[in-house]
């Protein structure tokens, strides 16, 4: 069973509330894919320590490697039953090692993360166009009440005028 609904008919609907709806179209988009990165940052210590549990690693592969040539050199000659014990000896050093060095690994440095989030275009085209609408807003209630303003001042002089007058005539 086909669905109605293709992508076709998907992409000419967001474009018609695109054309007619942009900022809830910005919206939208934005909460749904929104774009954001981390910055990670480590202290002094950390990278100090972190660079001695390298070096210890490093260390130790080194050891590790001359430690199974020289049990594949060994394996080469075997003449005698000491020298088998001798090879498992050294194979227990290995695996002794093996298990140091997955212990060195699994100890991690402390990380000390900051989150800057980038804004998409999304979200910049919505606020962009509400401050816009804003702005238009604010201007239309500028003038309002610049109107308001004059018309208080006038009245405010001729009160002040009808006052002074009748105190004149009230001296009389």
């Amino acid at each position: 069973m086909a669905s109605c609904y293709t992508s076709k008919v998907a992409e000419k609907q967001l474009n018609n509330a695109y054309a007619k709806h942009p900022e809830i179209v910005a919206k939208k988009t934005s909460s749904w894919f929104p774009c954001g990165w981390a910055v990670v940052k480590m202290t002094e210590e950390d990278k100090r320590r972190a660079d001695s549990m390298f070096a210890e690693l490093d260390k130790q592969i080194i050891y590790l490697k001359d430690t199974i040539n020289q049990i594949l050199n060994d394996t080469i000659m075997i003449e005698n039953k000491d020298r088998i014990k001798t090879l498992e000896y050294n194979l227990k050093i290995a695996y002794q090692n093996l298990e140091n060095l997955r212990v060195i690994v699994k100890e991690k440095p402390k990380y000390f993360t900051e989150y800057k989030v980038v804004s998409d275009s999304a979200k910049l085209f919505q606020l962009n166009t509400t401050i816009n609408q804003l702005s238009a807003d604010k201007d239309f209630y500028l003038k309002k009440s610049e109107g308001n303003g004059k018309w208080l001042l006038w009245l405010l002089i001729a009160l002040s005028l009808s006052v002074i007058i009748n105190i004149l005539q009230a001296k009389r």
